[in-house]
């Protein structure tokens, strides 16, 4: 049973490192070009962000049940490695969100207004929770207050619902639409997506669920090696979304995708869409 497990890993990581290298020389093809619009500016930041996190994921993973280094021993950190997992998924949905969502100019300049007015109304609140005297609360209240009248005027704003609405005003979101509405717009089965999340974030909070798997799946075992194969095909899934879209936006030459590495992609593309039961 073991080596099944093995085998399986040794095939999610094959998967998972060809993705890794073809995002990473892609984050290196397009660093320091001309930006010719704020959409590929935020695609960029946010795509290192995401291959940022896979290099981390990569380097916590186990080379397998035995390390194939000799003499050297592994760390198994399942919990970081699902962390690291979550945050690049949020990181898929702001760059879906802000980037890749083929919209209007009109609406296109209201998501930027949003996601400015709560990135400076996290900084001024932070501030605030410190008790700081900064002359920048002042301006930073100043700021959310312009963009909030800004956001209010906006003609797009008007065909949003009106608790959406009442979100927007009280600055508890950075996008208009949920979770749910994304993945319709990008064609990402929902039970899937709550699937993978619920899991990687039992991790991240550290719920009982994470606890009692910890104590019964040990380091250096088959059933251990198979939870952590879960997570990297979770990692490499939205990855590929991820590739896929950040090359959407890019409006420069780039290295075409190897044939191995669309296949991944599509291959991903297609089981996100579609969802999975009793599978991983």
């Amino acid at each position: 049973m073991s080596e099944k497990f093995e085998e399986k890993y040794a095939q999610a990581r094959t998967e998972f490192d060809k993705l890794l290298v073809y995002a990473t020389n892609l984050s290196f093809e397009t660093t320091g070009l001309p930006a010719t619009s704020t959409r590929i500016e935020d695609a960029s930041l946010i795509f290192t962000k995401i291959v940022g996190h896979t290099i981390s994921v990569a380097r916590l993973l186990p080379t397998g049940l035995v390390p194939k280094t000799p003499g050297m021993s592994e760390f198994w950190d399942l919990s970081s490695i699902c962390a690291l997992i979550r945050a690049l998924i949020d990181a898929y949905y702001a760059l879906a969100y802000i980037s890749i969502d083929e919209i209007s100019e009109d609406e296109r300049e209201f998501r930027r207004l949003l996601w400015t007015m709560h990135a400076e109304s996290r900084r001024h609140h932070m501030l605030q929770l410190i008790g700081s005297t900064s002359p920048d609360g002042k301006v930073l209240a100043e700021k959310v207050s312009k963009l909030k009248t800004q956001i209010e005027a906006h003609p797009f704003i008007k065909t949003l619902d009106k608790e959406v609405r009442k979100k927007i005003q009280r600055v508890e979101c950075s996008s208009h639409l949920t979770h749910k509405q994304l993945n319709e717009r990008f064609r990402i089965d929902h039970n899937y997506y709550q699937a993978v999340y619920v899991f990687l974030s039992c991790y991240v909070h550290s719920f009982p669920f994470s606890l009692t798997q910890l104590t019964d799946f040990k380091a250096g075992t088959g059933d251990s090696l198979h939870l952590i194969s879960v997570a990297v095909k979770y990692c490499t899934g939205f990855l590929a979304l991820a590739i896929k879209g950040f090359i959407s936006v890019v409006d420069c030459q780039i290295t075409p995708v190897p044939d191995d590495v669309k296949t991944i992609i599509d291959k991903w593309a297609y089981v996100i869409s579609k969802g999975v039961s009793d599978s991983a």
